[in-house]
């Protein structure tokens, strides 16, 4: 189902940061930025750039946006800024997964809401998936879109175990610390949490996770040898069966032609098919039916903008 709602303030402001960051267009950008406030804060070490002055970014990127010009419609409706007012969703279909948000799947036996999302340094994240969200950015030329789930984020630190067999589990009750709610579509898979089976305390609060198996896309290769096999088949048939009876019906009736011709061309079909069926049916006696393999694959990504 599809609903038009109005992000707050923090909200549009941390999914524009967040667009920002996984373009993989800015790095120019990121670099200037890094420099800037490390002129104007020259005690500042250079890690902590982003930490303490992220939020600083989006109207400096703006500004140099607008100064530079850039002949790149893209860039001017990114430092523009997204649409406060947005499209979200209760289901989404993406990477093979079929997603759920977790309040449309209250009285569902299925859970599809589990997301897990890894970051660059191998680390998972898991949570919850509370909505799906359409942001939308307008250049001077084009509007560009962009689809965001909004998830609410276990910490990864306190409250995740991994054992000796590499089994996780998650405490659901402890919270990621930062509000860094959304994650592009296209990045996540899916997971499934079990609530352990026990009425101990210490274990009601933890859930053991499960990966998704992504719905894959099969290439199976058409079998040409089957389908030869129909062709000649059917094509025997008509030799076989078909042909005689035509023969016999219009030329060894009382009163048909004493000397039938069906023409030198449908002989020399005729005997070019049966030479055919003949050559096939023997090769295929001595090698036996042979099974094609299948290739699968995991379905590609969409484009990152959905221009419309």
């Amino acid at each position: 189902m599809q609903v038009e709602n109005d992000l707050t303030e923090a909200e549009l402001q941390r999914a524009h940061l967040y667009v920002l960051a996984n373009t993989g267009i800015l790095q120019e950008f990121e670099k200037g930025f890094e420099d800037h406030i490390l002129q104007i804060r020259p005690t500042l070490r250079a890690e902590d750039v982003w930490v303490q002055h992220e939020a600083e970014y989006l109207d400096w990127f703006r500004s140099k946006v607008i100064q530079d010009k850039p002949n790149d419609d893209v860039l001017f409706a990114l430092a523009m800024g997204p649409s406060t007012l947005v499209r979200t969703w209760n289901g989404y279909y993406v990477n093979g997964y079929n997603f759920q948000t977790q309040g449309s799947s209250k009285h569902k036996s299925t859970m599809n809401y589990g997301v897990c999302v890894s970051n660059d340094g191998g680390s998972d994240f898991f949570g919850i998936l509370d909505d799906v969200i359409e942001l939308k950015f307008t250049g001077a030329l084009r509007q560009y879109n962009t689809i965001l789930f909004k998830c609410n984020w276990m910490d990864n630190v306190r409250g995740m175990n991994i054992d000796q067999y590499k089994l996780v589990e998650v405490n659901h009750t402890k919270k990621y610390p930062k509000f860094d709610p959304f994650v592009l579509s296209y990045q996540v898979s899916q997971v499934y949490f079990a609530p352990y089976p026990s009425l101990k305390r210490d274990r009601a609060q933890w859930w053991a996770v499960f990966r998704t198996k992504a719905r894959s896309v099969i290439d199976a290769p058409v079998d040409f040898d089957f389908l030869q096999e129909q062709v000649l088949g059917l094509q025997l048939f008509l030799i076989q069966v078909i042909f005689p009876i035509m023969k016999r019906e219009l030329f060894e009736s009382p009163g048909a032609p004493e000397s039938p011709n069906l023409g030198s061309e449908t002989n020399e079909m005729i005997q070019r098919h049966v030479t055919l069926v003949t050559a096939y049916r023997r090769r295929r006696a001595a090698r036996g039916r042979r099974l094609k393999g299948h290739t699968v694959h995991q379905k590609g990504f969409e484009p990152y903008w959905i221009v419309v």
